[in-house]
């Protein structure tokens, strides 16, 4: 037998005895479980975790493999964790959910706010979320929802958080922090831009066309097509159609709905001109507080960690640990500290969920800034 053959054997000898002894610390792993469980104790013991860290790498006697052993019996650990999350997750979630029903889009007298006017998308997926029985009230711009939230004007606002061809709305995502409010459910629809103008009007005829910057984005591959016509932002697409429809010019245009069309008594120039035949936008319907029951599925977030090698890997890792699914992932730089970022997240997950509550825990502690955005149900469609 060769010097190579005999390290192989030698190897496969080892590992034989590592797999019966993984074996038989994970039968240990799984009556820990059990006990946190029955006691409704968290998964992560930092305190305990770094003990045994240490124990074990002082027991390495050469000083060139410690911070392999560490990095060996922390994935060990991690992987044990993450077998624990699991045996919790059997029998389903925590039985402690609240009593109360997502019934708070069913209620009578509500009052609802959102950017734009009569016509824009926001208005659509509000009627489409609560119906037509409740107060409305329409604002300019997005933080003037937040506003009218903050002052009691309105009980829940709308407003659009991303769409699947431009991605994020970043203000939204500032302003949720900066507020402190929740997002209680969520909304998607479906978005068809149209080119619009006043009778008679052509495309020819257009000098300057009006509409939100996200209008914009997902028109662009027209917009580049045109000549000689300037495209000027606007606070959103049904305010551009009203502006046009009050202008009365040939040469001004909107890029806004066929609903905004209708009720501004304007012209379809130019139908359907987004860049993506499935264009869609998911809205969020934001309140003061939290609303929870058993069917809510979904989980934001918005966490800080320090700018330093390994701090968002570390932080991330406990989706996997804890055996949840994340779905999306957005940062935003942190005003006044370059370089630095917010973490926005969504993932799966109840917030009575014991491993839920476990990783919510950890994050809160290690995060130099953390804050729950939302808990709502997932809604099932092309927005996910």
């Amino acid at each position: 037998m060769s010097d190579i053959e005999q390290y192989r054997k030698s190897i496969d000898d080892i590992d034989k005895k590592i797999i019966e002894l993984f074996q038989e610390r994970m039968e240990v792993v799984t009556k820990v479980a059990r006990y946190k469980k029955e006691n409704n104790l968290p998964i992560y013991n930092g305190n305990r975790e770094e003990q045994v860290i240490e124990k074990n790498v002082s027991r390495i006697g050469d000083d060139s493999l410690k911070p392999f052993a560490r990095e060996f019996i922390l994935s060990m650990m991690d992987i044990s964790k993450k077998y624990q999350s699991v045996e919790l997750s059997k029998d389903g979630a925590s039985s402690e959910y609240s009593n109360e029903e997502e019934s708070f889009y069913k209620q009578k007298d509500l009052r609802l706010g959102y950017q734009g006017v009569n016509g824009s998308y926001s208005e659509e997926a509000l009627l489409s979320y609560f119906g037509n029985k409740h107060k409305t009230s329409n604002y300019e711009r997005f933080e003037d929802v937040f506003r009218a939230l903050d002052k009691d004007e309105i009980d829940f606002g709308v407003l659009p958080i991303e769409n699947s061809s431009t991605g994020a709305v970043k203000e939204v995502y500032d302003l949720l922090r900066k507020y402190g409010f929740f997002i209680v459910a969520e909304k998607c629809i479906k978005i068809e831009h149209h080119l619009l103008g006043i009778e008679g009007a052509k495309e020819e005829d257009l000098r300057e066309i009006y509409s939100h910057p996200q209008g914009f984005e997902q028109c662009s591959v027209y917009l580049n097509n045109l000549k000689d016509v300037k495209s000027i932002p606007y606070f959103n697409t049904a305010i551009s159609a009203e502006h046009v429809s009050k202008e009365g010019t040939k040469e001004k245009g909107a890029i806004a709905s066929k609903r905004a069309a209708d009720i501004f008594n304007l012209s379809v120039i130019k139908e359907e001109i987004s860049n993506e035949e499935d264009n869609f936008t998911r809205f969020i319907i934001v309140g003061k507080n939290i609303i929870n029951n058993a069917s809510n599925n979904k989980i934001s977030v918005v966490f800080a960690v320090e700018n330093k090698a390994g701090a968002l890997f570390n932080a991330l890792k406990w989706f996997s640990v804890n055996n949840l699914n994340m779905i999306k992932i957005e940062s935003r730089p942190i005003a006044k500290e370059p370089w630095k970022y917010f973490f926005y997240i969504d993932f799966e997950g109840n917030i009575k969920d014991i491993v839920v509550k476990d990783l919510l825990e950890v994050f809160e502690k290690s995060s130099s800034y953390f804050k729950l955005l939302g808990v709502y149900r997932r809604e099932l469609d092309v927005c996910n």
